[in-house]
């Protein structure tokens, strides 16, 4: 398995196609991993200890107390530390800049303890010289000492490996929706190549991804009991290497073109090594566009003000500014002595005391005009000081409120990226199963001898007549409501996104989405069926669908945790005697900015034959976005 081909097609090309297209427009050379743990004293203490080791390594040399805030420097390099506490716990940022021949490091570690739940850290490390970053000791060391997860998965520093009675559990962590990063799944089988030379070689092309995704190895049962309960599409074959996105939907077929697979012929033909960093270049890929979490955003720039305040702090005290320094004015006692009697030469002898004590306060050797000018200056030059620092105040709070603005953009814009992406594969694939269905029932109808119906442009009265905007979206769903499909939200935050709304996307995909639903309830009616509007989109049997993305059937546990109170909607009394209740389930109407609008819906058919929209508007907070 040395062979130094590298040529790769079909599904390989694919797979090398998405690594390039991200190389062009993200930083693949950063390490960058959010770590999620318990909170317990040991376990804080192992991850302090962690840190604390890692910075005092040879090279570094940064034997510090992380207890409190403090700023370092050698010739080698420079840390700062910023410690506070915070409502349950403590915040702690530690940064560190190493000088080196081949450009400089910048190490960034924050942490957050929380005493009533999860803590988590973040290990961040980027060079200047483009060089990429390996993945630092300190995140090896940190899952070492303590279990560390990402959302629902527990994260190794080896591969997994998985026998049959595994696979039930690793199906429902593929399929977990608050799973957040990817997995790597090889196969084998009981032919070809021995299972724990295999292993050992899987474990070695996975070491760049530690951290940043888990990798598992299926025995040879385990692979063929993994398929059956799959499904073939979204199965993984002996001696080949899937990398599953989050979000698996193993009822859509679709879904299955986002796990990209390296088969086994290429793998045989790559060194280890360029497997390795393959393999990393995908893990960091999909991390670079991976959203960092509101809490630990939240908390890093608090810690980031802190370091501000401080940085101005400093820079006030190395310009020794006028108004903080304090003189010790010395004691004339010969002038408290001194009784005036009006005659010349006591009037100058008290004058003669003045000056020298004016001349002892300020510390001046003679009281000569120039040395009165100097002193002159360096009261100027500290009102010009201080003036220049309360400017570098407001700019480091100008810069950092833009910033922060930038980032909730940036990480909003990664998730729409993936979704865009996401659905224009299925779009694709999609148009080209509908064309080819067109193709085969115009064949039929001129089979018929039906030659108008199968040659003739589609008759304007079969397209559909959507609304021109949200005001007449609004009076033409009322329309639907003895369908079932009712709406019951507040009209003015549907007809403020007629505002945004500027190309009629989300008007159009609101009015295909309240179709959808008015099929839905039809279509269960008449069989008689007892599924849901996911099941039903998969497989509307004749009805109207949309792409198996634009509905999302709920949302994550964290979202609903800190966010769920967003999500409780106006419902007729009927439906709940507060007027209230909680709606999950959405559609995604259109990407527009951080203003994305959703439509929220409320399935009661099986107890009352409605379905209720709680809701159409601009995008409601959630863990990517708050």
């Amino acid at each position: 398995m040395h062979s130094q081909a590298t040529n790769f097609s079909g599904d390989d090309a694919q797979t090398l196609d998405v690594i390039q297209a991200d190389s062009d427009s993200r930083d693949l050379n950063s390490y960058d991993v959010v770590l999620d743990f318990m909170y317990s004293e040991p376990n804080t203490r192992a991850v302090i200890s962690s840190l604390k080791s890692w910075l005092a390594e040879a090279g570094r040399g940064f034997d510090v107390d992380l207890s409190e805030t403090r700023f370092m420097a050698s010739e080698s390099g420079e840390l700062a530390v910023i410690r506070k506490r915070a409502t349950h716990g403590f915040e702690l940022l530690a940064r560190m800049v190493e000088r080196k021949p081949t450009g400089d490091w910048t190490s960034e570690v924050s942490m957050h303890a929380n005493y009533t739940g999860t803590s988590w850290v973040r290990v961040k490390v980027v060079g200047s010289s483009g060089r990429p970053a390996k993945i630092p000791r300190l995140a090896a060391s940190i899952m070492n000492a303590v279990p560390v997860f990402s959302g629902p998965v527990l994260l190794t520093a080896a591969p997994e490996r998985v026998g049959v009675s595994g696979v039930d559990d690793l199906i429902d962590l593929l399929c977990e929706p608050d799973r957040d990063i990817p997995l790597f799944i090889t196969g084998t089988a009981s032919f070809g190549i021995p299972f724990d030379p295999y292993a050992e070689r899987f474990a070695k092309w996975t070491r760049q991804v530690r951290g940043l995704s888990n990798a598992y190895i299926l025995d040879p049962i385990a692979t063929e009991e993994f398929r059956a309960q799959i499904g073939d599409e979204h199965s993984v074959a002996p001696w080949t290497v899937r990398t599953f996105l989050p979000g698996v939907d193993p009822a859509t077929a679709a879904d299955a073109i986002r796990h990209r697979v390296l088969g086994s012929s290429k793998l045989g033909q790559l060194p280890d090594g360029a497997i390795e960093t393959l393999f990393g270049r995908i893990a960091r890929g999909l991390a670079a566009n991976r959203p960092i979490p509101g809490d630990v955003r939240r908390t890093e720039r608090a810690l980031r003000r802190v370091e501000d305040a401080l940085f101005v702090d400093r820079l006030r005290e190395s310009v020794h500014l006028e108004e903080e320094t304090h003189i010790q004015l010395p004691v004339a006692e010969s002038s408290a002595s001194v009784v005036p009697t009006g005659s010349a030469s006591a009037e100058a002898e008290s004058y003669l005391i003045q000056v020298e004590w004016i001349r002892e306060a300020l510390g001046l050797e003679e009281l000569s005009e120039e040395a009165l000018r100097d002193v002159a200056l360096r009261a100027s030059q500290g009102r010009v000081h201080a003036s220049a620092l309360e400017g570098v105040t407001r700019r480091l709070q100008d810069g950092e409120r833009a910033r922060q603005g930038l980032e909730d953009e940036l990480e909003l814009l990664k998730t729409l990226a993936e979704d865009d992406e996401t659905d224009l594969a299925l779009l694709s694939r999609t148009l080209s199963e509908r064309e080819a269905e067109v193709r085969w029932l115009r064949s039929k109808l001129r089979e018929e001898g039906d030659f108008e119906a199968a040659t003739n442009p589609i008759p304007p009265s079969a397209l559909t007549q959507y609304p021109t905007d949200f005001t007449d979206f609004l009076v033409k769903v009322e329309e639907l409501r003895p369908s079932g499909v009712i709406f019951c939200g507040n009209p003015k935050s549907a007809l403020d996104l007629d505002d945004l709304d500027t190309l009629s996307q989300a008007v159009r995909t609101a009015w295909d989405a309240c179709l959808v639903l008015s099929d839905y309830i039809r279509v269960r009616r008449e069989l008689g069926l007892d599924m849901g509007i996911q099941e039903y989109i998969k497989n509307p049997r004749g009805g109207r669908t949309v792409g198996p993305k634009k509905f999302v059937k709920g949302e994550t546990g964290r979202t609903m945790r800190d966010h769920g109170e967003e999500r409780v909607l106006p419902v007729p009394i009927s439906v709940d005697a507060t007027g209230f209740t909680t709606m999950k389930a959405h559609f995604r109407l259109a990407k527009i900015g951080m203003k994305s609008p959703r439509m929220y819906v409320l399935d009661r058919f099986s107890l009352d034959g409605c379905l209720y929209i709680g809701f159409i508007g601009v995008h409601m907070t959630n863990t990517k976005t708050s």
